[in-house]
């Protein structure tokens, strides 16, 4: 496409105010896309697009979040959209396609990708597992946390999340939180990165009080939570809301299919390979924290296929899969060893840290 063009869609929003079915926001965000994956500069697409965003009858704290949106349009491999006719209704709606046609990619797509970026776009991934992942867990793939209730895999998925959004101030995140409230959340993260017990934490001390204000001021509004029930689809959309690069999901097998009442395994790996989609086509990275299988033994390295609990694809459908167990030695209080069973495009990399549960954080000790 021709640098700095627009498409039919965004010539429509800019020039008319046309909004999609999907509301107001997700029209922006994805006109922002297509800008962006037609050369357009994040400062020029942010004075057309907030020119025509104060126009919409937006409230001021919409209005005020709308440059974040178009940041994270700009902050991964976009591709522009297609010039179709677009079918109208009274006040400028659209009508949603009877049917969803497919974008059809050529090898010219591909390279055009590949020539756009020197490494693949990650996220970034800090602390004890940066030898597993030194570029960061790409976008569009998956790294499953397993092991036993216990362990920390809810705690090691936060860390790490809240250290690639501290890290990244234009990445957004999504949690899927099937297993905790928002306000238990809430404390596990203000205790971790804010050095506290979670005591001093519930006790709502003068330290936990200042960390909360810390990270509401650091993250905040980009980190999505989407609550319990899960659903595959909810949080397909949710990605696609808010644009989001990374997305966790407390866990695979809380997540309820299409169709209830089949075979429950059926119904996990159904639940599984929608997820696999949704990394791949809104190129997030997704971390999945996963329930054992029973029997499930690290006296020797297991086959990765066996390990989710409910599932027989789970070591076909993963990229990273890592298997959690408390060292039982007494001499090694509070030391997990992490064992990488598969790295799809890196080496195999176990680790071995120290989980502080009053405090929710794993300290690195070393790795194999």
């Amino acid at each position: 496409v021709e640098t700095g063009s627009m498409s039919v869609l965004a010539r429509r929003f800019v020039d008319e105010g046309f909004i999609l079915p999907a509301g107001r926001r997700a029209t922006l965000f994805t006109v922002a896309c297509d800008l962006a994956a037609r050369g357009w500069t994040f400062e020029a697409a942010e004075a057309v697009l907030m020119d025509r965003a104060r126009r919409l009858d937006l409230e001021p704290g919409e209005v005020d979040d709308l440059p974040r949106q178009i940041r994270n349009a700009f902050a991964a491999p976009r591709l522009p959209i297609d010039d179709e006719p677009i079918s109208i209704v009274s006040r400028g709606q659209a009508t949603e396609p009877a049917t969803e046609e497919r974008r059809v990619l050529t090898l010219r797509d591909a390279i055009d990708l590949w020539r756009r970026h020197r490494k693949t776009p990650a996220v970034p991934i800090r602390g004890m597992f940066a030898a597993l992942l030194p570029d960061g867990l790409p976008l569009g793939q998956i790294l499953c946390v397993a092991a036993p209730p216990g362990v920390g895999k809810t705690a090691l998925a936060l860390q790490m999340t809240a250290f690639a959004l501290l890290d990244d101030p234009t990445l957004h995140a999504v949690w899927a939180m099937g297993e905790m409230t928002a306000d238990r959340l809430a404390e596990r993260i203000i205790a971790a990165q804010g050095g506290l017990t979670m005591d001093a934490v519930r006790g709502r001390s003068r330290e936990a009080i200042a960390a909360s204000e810390r990270l509401s001021v650091a993250i905040g509004e980009r980190m999505t939570l989407v609550p319990d029930p899960l659903h595959a689809d909810e949080i397909d959309a949710e990605v696609a809301r808010t644009g989001a690069r990374l997305a966790v999901v407390d866990y695979l097998q809380l997540v309820r299919g299409r169709q209830r009442g089949q075979d429950r395994r059926q119904e996990v790996d159904g639940c599984l390979r929608d997820l696999r989609s949704m990394a791949n086509r809104r190129g997030v990275a997704l971390v999945l924290i996963s329930n054992l299988a029973k029997g499930v033994s690290h006296m020797e390295r297991p086959d990765s296929i066996d390990v989710g609990k409910e599932s027989s694809e789970i070591g076909y459908q993963v990229d990273v899969m890592l298997l959690g167990r408390e060292l039982e030695d007494a001499a090694f209080d509070g030391l997990i060893e992490w064992r990488c069973l598969k790295n799809r495009h890196g080496p195999q990399v176990d680790a071995t840290v120290r989980f502080v549960p009053e405090m929710q954080v794993f300290q690195f000790t070393g790795g194999a």
